[in-house]
């Protein structure tokens, strides 16, 4: 479970990253013809915390891990 955690977190997170600091999210999201919710969450401010609560995530599952042994 731990693993999981640490493993989804950590990607999550660093897609989070990378879809705010280049173009991958027109894209991705032109790519799945979604590109009008685009305006939407090509924004810092819902990118930014989605990317925070991945590491949380990767954190909260190595903590786990560490204390389960």
């Amino acid at each position: 479970m731990s693993r999981a955690l640490v493993w989804f977190g950590s990607g999550f997170g660093i897609l989070g990253l990378i879809c705010c600091f280049t173009p991958l999210l027109p894209v991705l999201l032109g790519g799945a013809l979604m590109g009008g919710f685009l305006s939407l969450l090509y924004q810092d401010a819902v990118l930014l915390p989605i990317a925070a609560g991945g590491f949380v995530l990767a954190a909260v599952g190595l903590w786990l891990g560490r204390r389960n042994g």
